[in-house]
């Protein structure tokens, strides 16, 4: 399975700002958001784009696509949900934020990668949270999602912004960091 199939969580989507929750993760067409990334002894910047709407679990989401990949997200029921993640699926997908402030979610499913599906299981733990960007206090969801799978597991420790979407992100496999990203510029 690659690495980046998790990583850059979702290197963000929804459908746009019309119910609150959405603020923390704004998108419409054609927007960006530019990360610094780092994996390994490796630090580059990767841009984000919102690349065109595409159905996701039942209903219009968008489809976000970057260096690392192409992810299919949606919001539903005020729940971001994550149909694919820079090359890995899910089914059903993948719940990655909730609406409300604070909150617990889990999932069970498929996760398909390089040809390959596995069972897998998954926690979503989030609380409310705060986020210093160039010198302003950003209201913010800190959400940490843990996805099970045999002989591996991926925790995911990612900080989303109101009106700005995904400020930082670390994730580890078996325990051991493997790439982290912090916002660089977007909405």
């Amino acid at each position: 399975m690659k690495r980046a199939a998790t990583g850059l969580w979702c290197a963000l989507a929804t459908i746009g700002c019309s119910h609150p929750e959405e603020a923390y993760f704004p998108l419409k067409a054609s927007q960006e958001w530019s990360y610094r990334v780092m994996s390994g002894l490796v630090e580059r910047v990767e841009t984000v784009s919102v690349l065109r709407p595409r159905s996701c679990f039942g209903v219009q989401g968008w489809e976000i696509g970057g260096v690392l990949g192409i992810s299919v997200l949606a919001w539903k029921d005020h729940i971001l949900w994550a149909q694919e993640l820079a090359g890995t699926s899910f089914d059903p997908p993948l719940p990655l934020l909730l609406g409300e402030a604070a909150g617990k979610k889990t999932w069970s499913g498929i996760v398909s990668s390089g040809g390959k599906s596995m069972v897998a299981t998954a926690t979503l733990d989030q609380a409310p949270s705060s986020f210093t960007l160039a010198g302003r206090k950003i209201l913010a969801k800190k959400v940490i999602v843990t996805l099970v799978m045999p002989r591996r597991t991926v925790t995911t420790e990612s900080v989303y912004g109101e009106s700005f979407g995904l400020l930082s992100q670390r994730q580890q496999e078996n325990g051991v960091v493997t790439r982290s990203l912090a916002y660089v510029a977007g909405p």
